[in-house]
This record gives C-alpha cells, sequence and structure tokens, in this order.
C-alpha cells in the first residue's frame, strides 16, 4: 500500500489530516502526531510544536514579533 491510499483510508476513517511544507499532521483523537517525508515513523508533538504546526499547515504562520514603536 502507498502513502496516497494510505492517507486516503486514514481520512475515511475520520482521522484529520493536514498537509504543510514536509508532512502531514495527523490527529488521532486528542493525540496530534507528525508525519515527515524521509523518516519512518510518526513523532508526538507538545502543545506548542502542536500548535505552531498546525498554524502554519492551515496557512496563518508565525507572525513575528510585534516591536514597539518609540517615538520620542
Amino acid at each position: 500500500m502507498d502513502l496516497q491510499h494510505a492517507l486516503k483510508n486514514l481520512i475515511d476513517n475520520g482521522t484529520n489530516i493536514e498537509y504543510f511544507d514536509n508532512g502531514y499532521v495527523i490527529q488521532i483523537n486528542k493525540d496530534i502526531k507528525v508525519f515527515e517525508e524521509g523518516k519512518r515513523t510518526l513523532k508526538k508533538l507538545t502543545q506548542t510544536q502542536q500548535n505552531k504546526l498546525l498554524l502554519q499547515a492551515r496557512g496563518g504562520g508565525l507572525d513575528p514579533k510585534k516591536t514597539k514603536n518609540q517615538q520620542g
């Protein structure tokens, strides 16, 4: 079974999958795992890593931190 067929089966079974630059974010129940292209296993992420990747996958990206304008 190739990767495309496996991903289609997961989506059909109700698993939430989102694509990002070099892999897939897979949400199974409350756990979010990442499959990166070129790697063989899923990696479980911390909450901070999950938020960052989900923003990136949904096209939001990360905004640079706002700098305080100093006018004097």
